[in-house]
């Protein structure tokens, strides 16, 4: 069998024979010395996960330590690691642009202005994530998923929500962000969410949702993220440990066993590295197609595979299986609780942002006296909110910018600052 790969130098392809492996040979182009590759490298193992992996979840954990010069530092080995193990370049100029002293500022400052009756490790908590954040870019739900292990159950108050609740009601304004999960569905009409948040907003958290909230911030991780059902697999690969997590979860009532799934089941529940190991380990069918959604790609797969090797044999092939259920808190206020954890990590990021904005804004304007002639700020708005729109013609109109007009102009506002050129 005949080896091919490309010099190092000046990208000659080159084809020698599978005995020469591991031998120096010249480039026939440039002269350069190359060391000949296997002819069949070792396949990683399927249950391995890629190194970015575990870069990014060091990043983070540096960043909830609020070391956040060493968390830029392995958050940008990540994104390297990323782009040579799926075998993409990052663009020369790729650096993450905040110093840590800024991007740590902007946090403690949105956390400061928001919530009261945190503890000091609650608000090192929101403040590191807020920070991990920021570095990460990560989409909302991402963040609405680590807000929600945070602060659900801390019995924090946050004024502003409050406040912004009493003049919506005032104002028979309700904004689509302040939309709970199945009102569409239930048919619920505005007075009967009003009443629902009265209610909810004059109540102390539930007991259960205090005992949820004192649990490790791995396990409240799992307790409010996506995943209900998992295997040691899937969990490995997103970096949790599994053995400390789960115990501490089965021991305080939020985790069961579940019975042994179905071959079928398991292999569902299988990351797509263990599918395609597996399938071109015995050739059973072709390599997943351009845009195939994952379900059709594992039905193609799935029956191939169990024809091909048999069920017991595949189970063999198959990581050991353990399958739990997670058992979030059943009470009326947790659906309540976790909608304001989504509504919070939205509103303080955006909060971060304007607050960087502000101070670029501000540099710029110290560096070139004649720059607020040139440019100004404006309010990119997203819906007709009245008093979103109120707010952005004060800040159209306005000579000295502030902060505080700024937006987001409220809790959830997904409005954001823009700066335009002056008309001349």
């Amino acid at each position: 069998m005949d080896i091919r790969f490309a010099c190092d130098n000046c990208g000659q392809h080159l084809v020698v024979d599978e005995a020469a492996a591991g031998l120096t040979i010249q480039c026939s182009t440039c002269g350069t010395n190359l060391t000949v590759p296997e002819a069949h490298p070792a396949p990683p193992s399927p249950n391995a996960a890629p190194i970015y992996r575990g870069l990014y979840d060091q990043s983070r954990d540096l960043a909830y330590e609020l070391r956040v010069d060493d968390a830029i530092r392995v958050w940008q080995q990540a994104e390297e690691a990323r782009a040579r193990e799926r075998g993409y370049q990052l663009h020369e100029g790729f650096r993450f642009q905040d110093s840590a002293q800024s991007v740590l500022e902007q946090a403690r400052w949105a956390v400061k202005q928001s919530l009261r009756h945190l503890t000091a490790n609650e608000e090192r908590e929101v403040i590191g994530a807020l920070v991990w954040q920021a570095l990460s870019g990560s989409g909302s739900s991402e963040g609405c998923k680590e807000m929600r292990a945070l602060v659900v159950g801390s019995n924090l108050q946050w004024l502003a929500f409050e406040e912004w609740f009493r003049r919506f009601k005032e104002s028979n304004t309700w904004p689509s962000m302040w939309e709970i999960d199945g009102n569409d569905e239930t048919g619920s009409s505005q007075a009967e969410m009003i009443d629902f948040y009265e209610s909810e907003l004059a109540k102390p958290t539930d007991p259960l949702l205090t005992e949820a909230h004192k649990l490790s911030l791995p396990s409240r991780r799992l307790l409010y993220g996506r995943q209900i059902r998992f295997t040691p697999d899937t969990l490995r690969e997103g970096g949790i440990d599994l053995e400390t997590a789960i115990s501490e979860l089965l021991s305080a009532g939020f985790a069961c066993r579940r019975a042994p799934a179905s071959l079928e089941r398991r292999l569902e529940s299988l990351s797509l590295k263990w599918l395609q190991a597996l399938q071109k380990k015995y050739g059973v069918v072709g390599p997943r197609k351009k845009g195939e959604a994952r379900k059709d790609y594992f039905d193609r797969i799935a029956q191939p595979l169990i024809a091909a090797m048999g069920a017991e044999r595949l189970i063999e092939e198959l990581p050991p299986e353990e399958a739990f259920e997670l058992l979030k808190p059943d009470v009326p206020r947790a659906g309540f609780e976790e909608f304001r954890a989504d509504v919070l990590a939205g509103t303080l990021s955006g909060m971060m942002a304007s607050y960087r904005w502000f101070n670029q804004i501000a540099d710029m304007e110290g560096d070139n006296g004649n720059f607020s002639k040139r440019v100004k700020m404006e309010a990119i708005l997203t819906d007709n909110c009245p008093f979103c729109l109120e707010a952005s013609k004060r800040l159209k109109s306005a000579t000295n910018i502030t902060l505080d007009m700024l937006p987001p102009f409220h809790p959830g506002c997904r409005c954001c600052p823009g700066v335009f050129e002056r008309a001349p």
